[in-house]
């Protein structure tokens, strides 16, 4: 029987949140501040492709908080992103020079990261959801996945640390995802708009996995990758959601000790 499309409910992404929110708070997070990681991810052997024109700063200390759920205390799962993402930018990988060098199989090297160094990671392993595609799938059954078919909604849910997929224009659904994409990112104006964002990616064939800032919202497709469609966003963790506009417009403080929802 051929598989039914994936089509987003036509409901607003208000009214979401604030299930996402219970969920958050049933598993006892709440906002807090990061720390500088003290990672030592090994570097990959250069591929022998050119570097990636996107020149991006190390990540700097953050101020000291509370415990945080990464490396025994000391760093946020954003951290753990941040650095991991840095270290595969330097190595050079080259798009399907090796294991896991495609855009999917960038995305599980950084996700590794996270599951490993992580408590309350949600992710899949590679064994369960390789593709894009799979992983988008994995992310929807689970309540985890959120689809941001207007730029105003990817307004309210891209923040550094989101997961992105993309789809073709025509074709928003989760069987039709072909691409994956992590935000280092997010450029807003005054108004909280999204102006154009950071990605880390494995990209195409003749190019390393890097960072790209070309996905704006006055393009073709706003906030897309080249001729691909920006389909919806997830998250590894749900300390990465935590800062997300969706997140606190519904104010996190005033749901108090709700619990059992589903998702995050």
């Amino acid at each position: 029987m051929p598989q039914r499309p994936y089509r987003p409910r036509p409901i607003p992404l208000r009214s979401f949140a604030p299930a996402l929110l219970a969920g958050l708070l049933s598993l006892g997070l709440a906002p807090r501040e990061v720390a500088a990681p003290d990672a030592d991810v090994p570097l990959l052997p250069a591929a022998g492709v050119p570097a990636p024109t996107v020149a991006v700063a190390d990540p700097q200390p953050a101020t000291q908080g509370p415990a945080l759920p990464c490396d025994g205390g000391e760093a946020s799962p954003l951290d753990v992103l941040a650095t991991t993402a840095l270290d595969l930018a330097r190595a050079r990988i080259a798009y399907n020079s090796e294991a896991f060098s495609d855009c999917s199989g960038i995305m599980h090297r950084m996700l590794g990261q996270v599951a490993q160094r992580c408590d309350g990671a949600r992710t899949p392993s590679p064994e369960v959801a390789r593709s894009s595609r799979e992983l988008a799938a994995w992310f929807d059954a689970r309540g985890l996945l959120v689809p941001v078919p207007q730029v105003e909604d990817a307004d309210r849910w891209l923040v550094p640390g989101a997961i992105t997929f993309y789809t073709p224009p025509r074709q928003r659904a989760v069987d039709r995802v072909v691409h994956t994409a992590v935000v280092v990112d997010v450029e807003r104006d005054d108004q909280g708009r999204v102006l154009g964002m950071t990605l880390f990616h494995g990209r195409q064939p003749g190019t390393v996995a890097s960072y790209t800032d070309w996905h704006r919202r006055d393009g073709p497709l706003p906030l897309g990758n080249g001729d691909e469609a920006l389909f919806a966003v997830a998250f590894a963790h749900p300390d990465l959601a935590l800062d997300a506009p969706a997140l606190r417009d519904d104010g996190l403080a005033d749901l108090g000790d709700e619990s059992g929802a589903t998702g995050f």
